[in-house]
């Protein structure tokens, strides 16, 4: 094995950051599964400010649901990457 730069090993030892190459990281992703909107506006700005890369919206959480309002409420809430599932019932 070769030896390490000394920039490498300073990578090594602070951990990745959001910065560097998506390619070789590994990502942080919460799956938000709040009853209402504003709960699940809250929920994503919980994950973000704890560190999340990823957030995954689960608007089969939600007890009203509205396409056309939510999606783009929730969507515009999310500062960082996100993840939009919308499961069947049956699937859990």
């Amino acid at each position: 094995m070769a030896p390490l730069r000394a920039s490498a090993a300073s990578d090594i030892a602070s951990g990745p950051s959001r910065a560097q190459d998506s390619r070789n990281s590994t990502h942080i992703t919460t799956s938000v599964t709040a009853r209402d909107v504003q709960a699940m506006k809250k929920e994503i700005a919980e994950a973000v400010e704890g560190g999340a890369d990823i957030v995954e919206l689960r608007l089969d959480f939600l007890e009203r649901f509205d396409p056309e309002k939510d999606i783009r409420e929730l969507i515009g809430a999310c500062p960082i990457p996100k993840i939009v599932t919308l499961r069947p019932t049956w699937e859990g």
